[in-house]
């Protein structure tokens, strides 16, 4: 996760080694961060069509993937975004994280985004799959 994020705010990674007074900052490639973001982008379109939970009936053999959702920002819930592909936010349930929802929904709060779609409780329980 250290490659993901100090890259994006600088290219270098710093850490402290014990017993020093100051800290050592390598120089990062954008090749590990690229790397990454590529790795979580194709898992979402391959591993979310074989393994995880299906809330929704489809039509297809999408799944949400718990594990991979906080790594792709709550695009994971991709059972949820093929029943609603129009819903601005995918983490549909209480305990699905979605970063990106969690983003638009703060910039609709301060008035940057507006006509955010979401999905009526009526149409999540018609589409519902029953256990």
């Amino acid at each position: 996760m250290v490659l993901f994020v100090l890259p994006a705010t600088s290219n270098a990674l710093c850490f402290r080694v014990s017993g020093s007074r100051g800290a050592v900052c390598v120089p990062a490639s954008k090749k590990p961060k690229k790397m990454v973001l590529n790795h979580v982008t194709y898992s979402i379109n391959s591993l979310c069509h074989f393994f995880g939970r299906r809330r929704f009936d489809t039509g297809d053999h999408s799944h949400n993937l718990l594990w991979l959702a906080p790594f792709s920002f709550g695009e994971a819930w991709h059972n949820n975004h093929h029943a609603f592909p129009t819903s601005a936010i995918h983490g549909l349930g209480r305990r699905e994280i979605d970063l990106s929802g969690i983003m638009i929904s703060a910039l609709e709060r301060l008035g940057l985004v507006w006509d955010v779609q979401r999905i009526s409780p009526d149409r999540l329980a018609a589409k519902a799959l029953t256990r």
